[in-house]
């Protein structure tokens, strides 16, 4: 039985023309010879998401070795760069934590890709960590309206008593907040903000986007540049990509939300909450099997999606009452859509 979850998910895909031959499938990764994997000469260009970048990096190292290879390294630069840069043709294929929107589908539809049409690959599913670094403090609870309240500039000090509140037996230091967001454009700054417009609409009102609107705060490029920034800084606090948080030794914060146990991303509970959602929305996913098998399981996956699926607060309230958990995850399969998950996307 799992009993902890993280409600901070971004998905990266790789953007490519029609023509690809890279297929995304449900399941374990294959090795390149369980996928029937060939050698091929040539270049290969890329830029795109720096949240990726470092699980790309792995794959072109393991391409090089398998094939006696030196396919060119994987181009970075954030999201909105390499979607930009595959429009214009300057990359073979881009990596972003965010879908092509319909304009940019069909603007690489007509300069890019000869009248086909672009397609967004599923590859790498990271969580969100919301890393922080505050001398003296090793372990931190925020909620969503809190995170609000830093990222937007309201809670300037780490002993504001709204934190202070969530944080019983913890000495918090009369010590200003430095919030760091990224400084281009980031599918991860997007996801973010999509998570905060979601979980705390009163608190955070502005818009998702992959540019950063917030007043205040500091910027640096990169998920690597944020992470830097945190680490060097006693104060900041910063949201990146989890394996970025953990090869800079940082802290991350746990996150409380409704009635769920605070908890902070790790890789086995972000990789089971993409299963569940594809158990409760199976046509999303249709490759996946998973069932529950015990009133435990049950409980838990209705639990969690309560949490991740964008459902009114009323309605998450009721879920969260009802004691029959077959009950309650039979109205989350029922409630949401595919369509419904598609219309947050736009």
């Amino acid at each position: 039985m799992r009993k902890k979850s993280s409600p901070r998910k971004a998905s990266a895909a790789a953007i490519a023309p029609a023509n690809a031959q890279e297929r995304a499938a449900g399941g374990e990764a294959p090795t390149f010879e369980g996928a029937g994997f060939t050698c091929a000469e040539g270049d290969l260009r890329s830029s795109g998401s720096t949240a990726q970048g470092k699980v790309m990096e792995q794959w072109i190292s393991d391409f090089n070795a398998l094939c006696n290879a030196n396919i060119n390294a994987y181009g970075g630069g954030g999201s909105g760069k390499g979607i930009a840069d595959f429009i214009a043709n300057q990359v073979d294929f881009a990596g972003s934590d965010s879908a092509l929107k319909e304009d940019q589908a069909a603007a690489a539809k007509t300069t890019r890709c000869a009248g086909n049409d672009a397609l967004n690959l599923p590859m790498v599913t990271g969580p969100i960590a919301l890393a922080y670094n505050i001398s003296g403090v090793d372990s931190l609870t925020l909620t969503p309206s809190v995170l609000a309240g830093i990222f937007n500039g309201k809670i300037t000090n780490w002993n504001d008593p709204a934190i202070a509140a969530l944080n019983s037996g913890v000495t918090l230091p009369a010590l200003g907040i430095q919030a760091v967001h990224r400084a281009e454009d980031s599918g991860t700054t997007e996801n973010f903000t999509k998570y905060l417009k979601a979980a705390a609409p009163s608190d955070w009102t502005i818009d998702p986007s992959k540019s950063w609107t917030a007043p205040g705060g500091v910027a640096a490029q990169g998920s690597d540049g944020v992470a830097k920034q945190v680490k060097s800084t006693d104060g900041s606090i910063g949201y990146v990509e989890w394996g970025f948080a953990i090869d800079d030794g940082l802290n991350v914060a746990q996150i409380e939300w409704l009635d769920a146990e605070p908890a902070s991303p790790v890789p086995d509970e972000c990789g089971y909450l993409v299963r569940l959602l594809q158990h409760a929305l199976p046509q999303f996913a249709p490759a996946y099997d998973f069932t529950p098998v015990s009133y435990e399981d049950a409980s838990w996956v209705g639990m969690r999606l309560v949490e991740i699926l964008p459902l009114p607060l009323p309605e998450k309230q009721r879920c969260l009452e009802m004691r029959d958990p077959q009950r309650r995850l039979d109205h989350l399969r029922m409630r949401v859509s595919v369509e419904a998950v598609q219309q947050e996307d736009k």
